[in-house]
C-alpha cells in the first residue's frame, strides 16, 4: 500500500497548525490533544515540535518568530520556506476549532496506524513462526497499540523530570497509594502496591498463599472499587466464590460447602452479598494458560474495565509458552512476562508461588525468596516479595497457634520487616491480628 493511500487529511494539519500559528492559546489546547507523530506530512510534523518547543520555553509562538526559529536550526526549507508558514497562518479560522481540527489530526493517525497494524498481523500470519499463541500475542500487541491515544517516545531527561516530581511531593499523601491489602501491617510496609509493579506470594502448600491473594483481590475491589481479574488454575471459580462469601460475611466455610447454614449466616450473607455482586472482580479458571494467554485475556479487559490488579495463582502451574530446553527456562520465561504485563499496561500483578523444601532444613523454617521453585528469574524480577509461615503447621502446641507471618523478604520501594495477621481458615481468611494477640506476642 502507498503512503499516499493511507488516510489522512493536510487541510486539517494545515488549519490546526494555523491556528497555533495565529492564536498563542491554541498551542496549548494543541499540545494536550494531538502529537508529533500523527502529522501525515513530515513538514508539519517539524512546524508542531517547533511551536511546542517554543509555547513550553515562554516564547513567542507567532509566525515571525517561529519561522525565525526554523531558520537558526537550519529547517525553513525543509519545512516550505517562509511563504508556507504564512500559508498555514492563513488557513487558521478561529482559536474555538483547535480542538476540532487536532480530533481530525488525531483520527486519521489512528487510523493509519490500524491500516498498519493490519499488515503487522498479515505479515505475522504468513510468516515463519511454530508458536501460534505466541503469533496471536503479538498481534493483539500490535492492534492494542492502535487504542493507545498517544505513543510518544518515553525518554525523559532528568529536567523532563522534576518539574512533576517537586509538584508531587508539595501535595500531602492522603493515606496509602495503589492496591492495599485490607490487612494493616503489610499495608504499612508496602505502602501500596503500585501501578507497574510485580509481586510474588509464596509458601509452602497449605499456609494461605491462596487464602491472602484471594483476600488482596477482594479488598481491592469490593472496598476500593479496583477492577481485579483473578486467574485461578489451580481452583474452579465457584470454590472461589464460597471462600469469597466466607470470607466476606463471616460465616464457617464448612457450612457454605455442606449446605448446613444457620439463619444468623444466613443474615449475614444477604449484609453483603450486595458489595460482593457489585464488585467488578473477574475469576478465570482455566486450568491450561500460557503468559501469553493471560497477556491477551487482561489486554481485552485493562481496554474494557481499567484493571488495576491481575492476580495469576500460580505461577508454577501456568503452561509454558513454546519450547523451552528445561522448565527453570520456562519458568523464567514466565515471570520476564508477567512483569512485562505489569509495566506495560500500568497495573499491578501478583504472581503466586510455590517454595521447595529449603525450609523444611531451617532451624525456624521459615522461607525464603531463594526457595522459590523453579527459577531465580522469578525473584529477580519481581518488585517485592511476601513470604507466608506459620508455626502451628510444624507444632501443633505452639503457642502462637492462629498466627500467619507475612514476611517481606524484598521490597524495592521500602521496608524489608515481618508482621502477623490472623490465619482464620474456618473462614478463608487472613485479618489484622488485635492488639491483645500482639502483646501475647511480643
Amino acid at each position: 500500500m502507498s503512503g499516499d493511500t493511507l488516510p489522512h487529511d493536510i487541510g486539517a494539519e494545515q488549519a490546526l497548525l494555523g491556528c497555533m500559528l495565529a492564536f498563542a492559546g491554541a498551542v496549548g489546547d494543541a499540545v494536550e490533544l494531538v502529537a508529533a507523530d500523527q502529522f501525515y506530512r513530515p513538514a508539519h510534523q517539524t512546524v508542531f515540535d517547533v511551536l511546542v518547543d517554543m509555547f513550553a520555553d515562554g516564547q513567542p509562538t507567532g509566525t515571525v518568530a517561529v519561522v525565525a526559529e526554523l531558520a537558526v536550526r537550519g529547517l525553513l526549507a525543509k519545512v516550505g520556506g517562509h511563504d508556507y508558514l504564512h500559508t498555514l497562518e492563513a488557513s487558521a479560522t478561529t482559536a474555538a476549532n483547535t480542538g476540532h481540527f487536532a480530533r481530525i489530526v488525531v483520527d486519521r493517525a489512528t487510523r493509519r496506524r490500524l491500516v498498519e497494524a493490519g499488515i503487522a498481523v498479515q505479515q505475522l500470519g504468513l510468516g515463519p513462526g511454530t508458536d501460534a499463541d505466541d503469533l496471536v500475542d503479538r498481534a493483539q500487541a500490535a492492534v492494542f497499540a492502535v487504542s493507545e491515544r498517544r505513543q510518544n517516545d518515553t525518554a525523559c531527561t532528568a529536567a523532563d523530570l522534576l518539574p512533576d516530581l517537586l509538584a508531587t511531593l508539595e501535595t500531602p499523601l492522603d493515606g496509602l497509594q495503589g492496591v492495599r491489602t485490607g490487612i494493616a501491617g503489610l499495608d504499612a510496609l508496602t505502602q501500596g502496591m503500585r501501578p507497574g509493579q510485580l509481586w510474588l506470594i509464596g509458601a509452602r502448600p497449605s499456609v494461605g498463599k491462596s487464602t491472602l491473594a484471594l483476600g488482596i483481590a477482594a479488598h481491592t475491589t469490593i472496598r476500593q472499587k479496583i477492577p481485579a481479574a483473578y486467574f485461578s488454575l489451580e481452583m474452579p471459580a465457584g470454590d472461589l466464590m464460597t471462600r469469597l462469601l466466607a470470607a466476606e460475611a463471616g460465616v464457617s466455610l464448612r457450612s457454605l460447602q455442606n449446605h448446613t447454614l444457620s439463619d444468623a449466616e444466613w443474615e449475614r450473607i444477604a449484609y453483603r452479598i450486595g458489595p460482593i455482586r457489585q464488585a467488578p472482580l473477574t475469576i478465570d479458571d482455566a486450568t491450561t494458560m500460557t503468559v501469553a494467554e493471560i497477556r491477551s485475556k487482561v489486554r481485552r479487559a485493562h481496554q474494557r474495565d481499567g484493571l488495576g490488579l491481575v492476580v495469576v495463582d500460580y505461577v508454577q502451574l501456568l503452561a509454558a509458552d513454546g519450547k523451552s530446553e528445561n522448565r527453570q527456562q520456562a519458568v523464567a520465561a514466565m515471570s520476564i512476562g508477567l512483569n512485562a504485563l505489569a509495566q506495560d499496561l500500568g497495573i499491578v500483578v501478583i504472581a503466586v508461588v510455590q517454595l521447595n523444601r529449603g525450609s523444611e532444613g531451617r532451624a525456624d523454617r521459615r522461607p525464603l525468596s531463594s526457595d522459590i521453585r523453579d527459577s531465580g528469574q522469578l525473584e529477580q524480577d519481581a518488585f517485592g516479595i511476601v513470604l507466608l509461615h506459620r508455626e502451628d503447621m510444624h507444632d501443633a502446641t505452639s503457642a502462637r497457634a492462629g498466627e500467619v507471618e507475612l514476611i517481606v523478604d524484598k521490597n524495592r520501594g521500602g521496608l524489608r520487616d515481618t508482621t502477623s495477621a490472623v490465619f482464620q481458615g474456618h473462614y478463608a481468611r487472613i485479618v489484622d491480628m488485635p492488639a491483645e494477640w500482639s502483646e501475647k506476642a511480643v
